[in-house]
């Protein structure tokens, strides 16, 4: 499936990637690099031969996300690095199987008379699904053991951060009604056409579309190319783009967090020291 025109504004599902409640902080603390733990990923560094680096976008708890260059075809794509304990690595290719599920049925006819229908006018483009796309993935052995590599096209902020924009006061109704259009087409694909149950659709997992394919943070400012000075002192409007739903698969994480966090506080009660190097900290995502 092709991506979407990054100027038509969509909103969409994103899938397992983002499924890790990802925090407002931008630094994950360093007692998280170890083995089992994150991977240290610097500015300027190519991955799998393809990718390089230029700045970060956030991190979870399973993963740090960065915002990279893909020097196969002159693009901008978001690369995860998961966490390399075994059980982050099976997540990840949880999350794998279900992102390759989603992307390989978009073009499928079903889908297709759906666009070209009598709703086709609430599609903000086509081909759109309303699913994040998963572009590659791959493995990358470091200091701190085997991460599992996905990258996935570029997102913007998620709606959060959009609630947030808007001082928690309420979003634009005109707005409202194309987050909410744009999210259950992705809804809809996903259960009809894929077979698959979101399980933990909330604002963190609704991500907006970059600007005219402009990568930003999550104030909406841009990430590259010459960045106009008047633009970082104001809180640029994110809603010029696409929205896509992530978290697909996210009750598996989720209920993985609540297992660590509960072996955190019984190890706190037993007196013991510091979390195992097998991956079990505690830490927002």
């Amino acid at each position: 499936v092709r991506m979407p025109d990054a100027a038509a504004m969509q909103h969409r599902i994103e899938a397992p990637a983002d499924a890790e409640d990802y925090t407002e902080s931008d630094d994950e603390g360093a007692d998280g690099y170890r083995k089992g733990g994150y991977h240290p990923v610097n500015i300027g560094e190519v991955y799998n031969g393809r990718y390089q680096v230029i700045a970060k976008l956030g991190w979870g708890h399973f993963s740090t996300v960065w915002l990279c260059q893909d020097m196969s075809y002159f693009r901008f794509v978001a690369m995860k690095v998961q966490k390399s304990a075994p059980h982050y690595t099976e997540a990840a290719y949880d999350e794998i199987e279900l992102l390759a599920e989603a992307a390989k049925r978009g073009q499928l006819q079903e889908w297709e008379a759906t666009q070209k229908g009598p709703l086709q006018n609430l599609f903000p483009t086509q081909p759109f699904t309303g699913v994040v796309q998963l572009i590659d993935y791959f493995e990358h052995y470091g200091q701190n053991g085997k991460h599992v590599c996905m990258v996935f096209e570029t997102m913007g902020p998620n709606v959060l951060a959009l609630i947030k924009r808007y001082n928690f006061k309420g979003i634009p109704l005109d707005i409202v009604r194309k987050v909410t259009t744009h999210t259950l087409i992705g809804l809809d694909y996903l259960h009809r056409i894929c077979g698959i149950i979101h399980t933990d659709l909330k604002p963190e997992n609704v991500l907006v579309g970059c600007p005219r394919g402009v990568p930003v943070n999550k104030t909406g400012v841009p990430l590259v190319g010459n960045i106009d000075p008047a633009l970082l002192a104001q809180r640029r409007d994110p809603m010029t783009a696409p929205m896509l739903i992530g978290g697909i698969g996210a009750q598996k994480e989720a209920m993985s967090k609540k297992a660590e966090k509960k072996k955190k506080k019984k190890g706190k009660s037993e007196g013991e020291g510091d979390e195992a190097a097998d991956g079990d900290e505690e830490g927002d995502e």
